[in-house]
């Protein structure tokens, strides 16, 4: 088994012997349980070294084990710029004891009842865990996560948005952006342009520095590549000649979305927990700042679960992706289908009861999208025209306002803009509404 007994007795001595900084280091990085041959006199040694210099003479009244231990250590006199790689050296020993640890009990899991997904799922769990437990993170005290909540108040003060900015500065206000554990759901009846919604979220932020991670339940990621392509240049990638002008613009907008940090994953049948560890691996490797999944009914239920009724599945998802967004510290954004009342009915603006049986109760923040022209609204209730705009109803909202924000569609585009920042080239065919 990987040990190193050596790299602990030099670490033990550093700490006693040295100044501040290495045992500040020490605490902070280093924990009893890392350490094998040496563990209890680590735990004394460290205690000690929070609060004042673990000398030698303090830890021997404190030290209650085996003298020859403490003997050893004192033996030893390593320089103390040496402390960074001692400390390395002890905790890659702890993660490789602890990886084998994983992997027996991985076997054994493996030989029982659970399903795959369970056991891998749990299994990724355990080792993105002990990935970070090995800087030495534990939970902290509550005035320590106070005081940080009072940092972020006053970094907060005078900013309009503290999460992921959404493109619109009307939903700005109201949301001030989407914020680490919060599930928000799109939610419309057919072609109100919820999946536009979300992709247009999507790249604004990738366009703002965040790294955005895409799930594609429905679409190739070609095809949705494709989509990105036409909402970001503005030219439509259906006619079969393309003119040399707007190929320009094609190949430009290429380019410029090949930098962003979009990572975009096709994964038909996808469930929730494959969804929590695919979005995982991402977030250990590119740092991932919102999630997107399109879209809530078509996910599918994870191996063994049974529902009676859709609905019921349905929720389980969401709550499902509301866990995800809590666990890992970001918004997750995934639109959702109502059912046909809503076009059945005199009043088609979607209310938050629409969204009763489509996830509903796990949202924390639930947008209706309402576009009047696809039903044959020409003018809104003040008499200007609704060609090329829609409604965003933020119908529920955990932890501030609810309201309307007045957006435009463009069309061609597939995307949601704001309307103060729609351009001739985006605006629909009649007058401007404004």
């Amino acid at each position: 088994y990987p040990t190193a007994h050596e790299e602990e007795k030099l670490l033990l001595s550093c700490i006693m012997r040295a100044g501040g900084a290495v045992r500040k280091q020490a605490v902070d990085r280093m924990r009893p349980q890392m350490f094998d041959r040496y563990q209890a006199l680590a735990s004394v040694v460290l205690d000690l070294a929070r609060e004042t210099r673990p000398d030698p003479d303090t830890v021997r009244a404190a030290f209650s084990g085996p003298e020859e231990d403490l003997e050893q250590v004192l033996s030893v006199r390593p320089a103390p710029r040496q402390a960074p790689r001692l400390m390395k050296a002890v905790q890659e020993a702890f993660g490789k004891l602890s990886l084998i640890d994983i992997a027996l009990d991985g076997v054994t899991q493996a030989k029982g009842d659970l399903d795959f997904t369970e056991i891998a799922t749990s299994l990724e769990e355990d080792i993105i865990d002990l990935t970070r437990r090995q800087g030495g993170a534990e939970a902290r005290s509550s005035s320590k996560v106070m005081a940080e909540v009072l940092r972020d108040l006053e970094d907060e003060q005078g900013q309009r948005v503290t999460g992921v900015p959404t493109p619109f500065p009307e939903l700005n206000k109201m949301l001030r952006g989407f914020h680490g554990g919060e599930l928000v759901i799109p939610f419309g009846s057919t072609s109100m342009g919820k999946t536009a919604f979300a992709l247009s979220c999507a790249l604004h932020a990738a366009h703002e520095g965040h790294a955005v991670a895409i799930h594609t339940l429905e679409m190739s990621e070609k095809s949705l590549y494709r989509r990105l392509l036409q909402m970001e240049s503005g030219v439509s990638l259906r006619q079969t000649t393309i003119p040399d002008g707007q190929m320009k613009r094609v190949t430009d907008a290429a380019a410029e979305l090949s930098e962003l940090s979009l990572h975009i994953i096709d994964r038909p049948g996808l469930d929730h927990l494959e969804h929590r560890s695919s979005l995982r691996r991402l977030q250990y490797e590119h740092d991932i700042d919102m999630a997107v999944v399109d879209y809530l009914q078509i996910m599918s239920a994870p191996a063994g679960a049974d529902y009676s009724k859709k609905h019921h599945q349905v929720h389980e998802s969401a709550q499902g992706l509301k866990d995800t967004a809590k666990i890992l510290d970001i918004p997750v954004i995934v639109p959702s289908q109502t059912t046909k009342s809503v076009d059945n009915r005199n009043n088609k603006r979607p209310t938050l009861s629409d969204l009763r049986e489509a996830g509903e109760e796990p949202a924390d923040v639930a947008i209706g999208l309402y576009r009047p022209e696809y039903y044959s609204i020409s003018v809104w209730p003040d008499g200007s025209p609704t060609e090329g705009e829609g409604l965003a109803i933020v119908a529920k909202q955990r932890n501030g306002p609810t309201g309307n924000a007045r957006l435009a569609y463009v069309g061609h585009r597939v995307r949601w803009e704001p309307l103060a920042k729609r351009t001739d080239d985006n605006a629909p065919s009649g007058p401007a509404p404004f």
